[in-house]
């Protein structure tokens, strides 16, 4: 936190403009050491100044345009600069690395800033909460309108604000129980259990409501993320190719060369469809968790070493799965020439138990059916489409399905993205469901009378399950994997 910090925090690529962001203690002087004597560099607490910076004496000035935003209001709640400059690569190039290798800084380090440390640093200041500085990042990702106002919600303290809400009668429940904890050998009367069942469970509807429109991901008429699935050679990756119309997966005749998720994008009627090739769902690779008893390691050497490590290496891609799965917008089974054995509909019933309403089937390699076969397929309801994507044929009549079905399910669920909506990340889904399972039990041991320190145990737990998502607990390793996920500059 001594250091200064610097980066590009503009996108890549060439534009009418570009933006250097400079945050630390050292600020003022990077400017001062790099400005041309021409445009002596004046900041103020909040303000704008046009700074020519020296780029080489054999280099005409380069006019900028400098924002100050001086400690503590600041973004970072350091001294902070941003400075606005042409947007050329080469030009951005130069100027960085004078700024990182000719100042003099004396006592002050200045360094390239990591994914996500001026946020880093906004939190540690104290200018925003931990859900705040999560909810910039699901900004910064959001895929689309929704998303993005329900990241402006969090960014703007809204789910803090929720968080309180929900402490503040769980500490106040804590507080009468630990009266007679604390003071033991004081003769003090038995405590109302309605004094403490009624906070409690304010606290639980406050919880609850909170768990239920808290999502990973919301569906946006904007981009729509579809999972292809299916057992191994279902012709998942060629469809893929075929829909993005490029060699985007890998297509051979030997099971099992799609291990990690391969996203490709195409669009379609002004829409952005986001497709996600998973691994054939059979074997190893998502029974793994059940330890299937016909599991041979060896038929999967594309991890080498030992047993263990290709173990951890099929559940490190059953894991993956599971993730796209759970925000995927809507999931394809693929079912080959229409053919069914039991593998197939067991993992056909897992979807229909868990993703009810958001995953269909179709029917590949059309060209290889009869026409009458195709007739039949067409004319059954369980199925959205017969493609092909040796021939092409069906995938326009699929993408018009597909925006058709998503449409009408949104329309059905009514998503109307209301000021309750949050976005939260899998480790705040986590903690909340921890507070919501002690609270739980909490309430379960005051019901059937048991002792107050079971139920102490039971409060504190809720309380040190809801401080990280707030940062008042946190974890070194948890603010690295959260701000690892930013962009630099951000």
């Amino acid at each position: 936190m001594n250091s200064t910090i610097v980066a590009i925090s503009t996108p890549p690529g060439a534009g009418s403009q570009a933006v250097l962001r400079v945050s630390g203690p050292g600020t003022r002087k990077l400017i001062e050491h790099h400005q041309h004597s021409d445009s002596p560099f004046q900041p103020e607490a909040f303000g704008q100044s046009h700074v020519l910076f020296s780029l080489g004496e054999t280099t005409r000035p380069l006019p900028t345009r400098v924002v100050s935003f001086l400690a503590p209001r600041s973004y970072t709640g350091e001294d902070l600069v941003e400075i606005a400059v042409p947007g050329s690569p080469a030009l951005l190039g130069v100027l960085l690395r004078r700024f990182l290798s000719q100042t003099p800084l004396g006592s002050f380090d200045i360094e390239p800033a990591q994914a996500g440390e001026f946020t880093l640093r906004a939190f540690r200041n104290g200018k925003i909460d931990l859900d705040q500085a999560e909810a910039v990042g699901r900004l910064i990702h959001a895929s689309g309108e929704a998303e993005a106002k329900a990241a402006y919600r969090q960014i703007s303290g809204a789910l803090g604000q929720k968080l309180q809400e929900i402490e503040s009668p769980i500490l106040e429940a804590l507080a009468l129980i630990e009266v007679g904890l604390d003071f033991p050998d004081e003769e003090l009367p038995e405590i109302d259990p309605r004094l403490v069942i009624e906070p409690l469970k304010r606290a639980q509807v406050a919880l609850k409501e909170l768990s239920e429109h808290a999502k990973l991901r919301l569906p946006d008429r904007g981009t729509l993320r579809i999972v292809l699935l299916g057992l191994p050679n279902a012709g998942k990756s060629s469809l893929l190719n075929a829909l993005v119309d490029r060699p985007a997966a890998l297509v051979s005749p030997i099971e099992g060369t799609t291990i990690d998720p391969v996203r490709a994008y195409s669009r379609w009627k002004d829409r952005q469809l986001e497709w996600v090739d998973l691994a054939g769902l059979e074997g190893a690779t998502w029974k793994i968790q059940g330890m299937d008893p016909d599991f041979k390691p060896q038929e999967f050497a594309f991890t080498p070493g030992t047993f263990e490590g290709q173990l951890e290496a099929l559940k490190a891609i059953s894991r993956l799965g599971e993730k796209e799965l759970e925000s995927a917008d809507l999931i394809l089974w693929i079912s080959p020439l229409g053919e069914t054995h039991p593998a197939e509909e067991e993992e056909i019933t897992k979807l229909q138990q868990r993703f009810s309403g958001r995953w269909v089937r179709i029917i590949s390699k059309a060209d290889l059916l009869s026409v009458s076969q195709k007739e039949a397929f067409q004319a059954d309801s369980n199925y959205l489409a017969v493609v092909s994507a040796q021939t092409g044929e069906g995938l326009e009549s699929l993408l018009n399905r597909v925006l058709e079905f998503f449409d009408r399910r949104m329309d059905q669920h009514g998503f109307d993205y209301s000021e309750e909506t949050f976005l939260l990340s899998p480790f705040q889904q986590v903690q909340l469901q921890f507070a919501v399972q002690a609270l739980d039990q909490a309430l379960e041991l005051i019901e059937i009378g048991m002792g107050r320190e079971l139920m102490a145990v039971d409060l504190r737990e809720a309380l040190a399950s809801l401080a990280p998502l707030t940062g008042k607990e946190v974890s070194e390793r948890v603010l690295g994997t959260i701000f690892g996920q930013f962009c630099i500059g951000k």
